[in-house]
């Protein structure tokens, strides 16, 4: 049975050894969402709408020019296991998060929003 509270499975789904929180909790609250809704997008049910979620707040966090934080902890293991564990424009967006290239995320996620990859 999924437990929806403790460990749902749209964050523990990527089996990738980590939990979506062991990244976005180190984060500033944009970063942590980008994260959040990305590393979602294939699993809650509405893919677009997590990837227009997360575009919304790479928007804020480019404004502002948020730092992705990959010293705390295991940030960059798990960021670079998600660049490896997925491909095309996702693992571009990861990669491009990665070194808080927001022009590059945004770039990403328009593209994954606009549709399925040719």
């Amino acid at each position: 049975m999924t437990d929806n509270v403790n460990r749902p499975s749209h964050y523990t789904g990527r089996n990738i050894g980590y939990e979506c929180i062991d990244l976005a909790r180190h984060q500033t609250f944009c970063v942590g969402n980008v994260i959040k809704y990305l590393w979602r997008h294939e699993f809650k049910g509405n893919p677009v709408e997590d990837l227009k979620k997360a575009r919304w707040y790479a928007i804020k966090a480019s404004i502002t020019r948020e730092p992705v934080d990959t010293e705390p902890e295991d940030c960059k293991a798990v960021l670079l296991k998600l660049i490896s564990s997925t491909s095309g424009h996702e693992s571009a967006a990861w990669k491009a998060l990665m070194g808080s290239k927001w022009h590059v995320v945004l770039l990403e996620l328009d593209t994954m929003i606009e549709g399925p990859e040719k």
